[in-house]
């Protein structure tokens, strides 16, 4: 048997098609894998496939992508939502990216692991229902673990961390991103690259110990953070990154409200009410640790120390900007409710929260050289020091 490790829910994935409320078919460039271009080109209906496709030459490939219309969507995407490449050609037409949207699937030393991507709403669903901490099921070989090399052993921890419910979720995620730092600082002075020293592997297994953590959480708590220095930071950060989304079609719904609202607003006017939104996200915590779980498994997998360390701040950057948005979509919400005397139930949060899981998944989550670029030009280097996490998230 194959060794395989995959997410617990990824079998329950079905695409529910045209009444999907974020559809995967606009807002993001389109891969055509080579094989199934060439397919395409074969075929008897060559001309209506290939003429949907542009070319891309990078270096000495040739990579082909759909011609998205206006609105950034596919040319296939029909007004009812549905593909009209599968309605009229069968769903065995469609390039690998369509057929595998959600499913993530990568290949890992001796190991297949699969799981599902958080930028499609189905997947938040499924996420929201799992009952507990989410699981993985490992079929194969006992001794997988032999010859665990340090990106592994560093990502066991991370989850373990992350699942780990005697540490606040905010301590959780400081945690991770301190042992990612002392690692990379231990592995400049070892020059040991991608290898699993006793050095290296003792100091991720003292993440695993309850007194050390509790010992470096302490020493962050006497940092003089408040909530406004962390909204405004948030914020200044939620403008810069929906800067060049804002205006496009298949986000314009999404963003536009937030941006005219947050444009409007004074720097004294972002606190209030925010004391009652984190109670309410209180009921969401464990969706939220989901969420993050998933994106580690399946995101920080790199071999390379500092493109793993990048690959968790862009998941703890989604994590606050999703944070950040729901809180203004609730703010113009209830002043919207307040004018014409109604209340909504706690669905409507859910729902609200859901669509940012979602949209910074897709802004944030498939844009890793223009993250890396934005970082390099705020803080001269890619990877955040410590001190700036705390403020995100204090």
């Amino acid at each position: 048997m194959k060794n395989r490790l995959k997410v617990d829910i990824y079998d329950k994935f079905v695409c529910i098609a045209d009444r999907c409320s974020f559809s995967c078919c606009e807002g993001w460039d389109i891969l055509v894998d080579t094989d199934t271009y060439q397919k395409w080109a074969n075929s008897d209906a060559s001309s209506y496939l290939c003429d949907n496709v542009r070319s891309r030459r990078v270096k000495k490939d040739t990579g082909y992508y759909m011609k998205l219309e206006r609105g950034k969507h596919c040319p296939f995407l029909r007004e009812d939502n549905l593909c009209n490449m599968v309605v009229t050609q069968g769903e065995e037409c469609l390039p690998k990216t369509c057929r595998e949207f959600p499913r993530l699937i990568h290949r890992k030393d001796e190991c297949t692991e699969y799981s599902l991507s958080c930028a499609c709403p189905v997947v938040i669903d499924l996420l929201k229902e799992n009952a507990g901490l989410l699981q993985f099921t490992y079929e194969g070989d006992e001794d997988r673990g032999k010859g665990e090399t340090l990106s592994g052993k560093l990502r066991d921890t991370m989850l373990f961390l992350l699942q780990h419910q005697s540490y606040t979720l905010r301590d959780r995620l400081l945690l991770i991103f301190q042992l990612l730092l002392t690692v990379r600082e231990y592995a400049d002075e070892d020059h040991t690259g991608d290898m699993l020293t006793v050095k290296l592997a003792k100091v991720i297994e003292d993440y695993k110990e309850e007194e050390i953590c509790s010992e470096i959480i302490s020493l962050w708590s006497k940092v003089p953070f408040d909530t406004m220095d962390t909204l405004l930071e948030r914020n200044e950060l939620f403008l810069d990154i929906i800067q060049n989304y804002k205006t496009e079609k298949s986000y314009q719904g999404n963003l536009k409200a937030i941006d005219q609202y947050t444009q409007n607003l004074e720097a004294e006017q972002l606190p209030p009410k925010f004391d009652r939104f984190v109670d309410k996200m209180r009921d969401y915590e464990q969706l939220l640790v989901n969420f993050l779980v998933t994106k580690v498994f399946a995101y920080c997998i790199q071999e390379e120390l500092e493109a793993l360390i990048m690959s968790y701040q862009m998941i703890v950057t989604e994590y606050v900007m999703v944070l950040h948005a729901t809180y203004l979509r609730q703010r113009i919400r209830e002043d919207a409710d307040k004018k014409k005397e109604i209340q909504r139930d706690s669905q409507v949060l859910y729902q609200e929260l859901k669509e940012d899981m979602v949209l910074f998944s897709r802004i944030i989550g498939y844009n890793i050289a223009g993250m890396k670029e934005f970082w390099e030009d705020s803080f001269d280097e890619p990877v955040w020091e410590i001190g700036y996490l705390l403020l995100l998230l204090s």
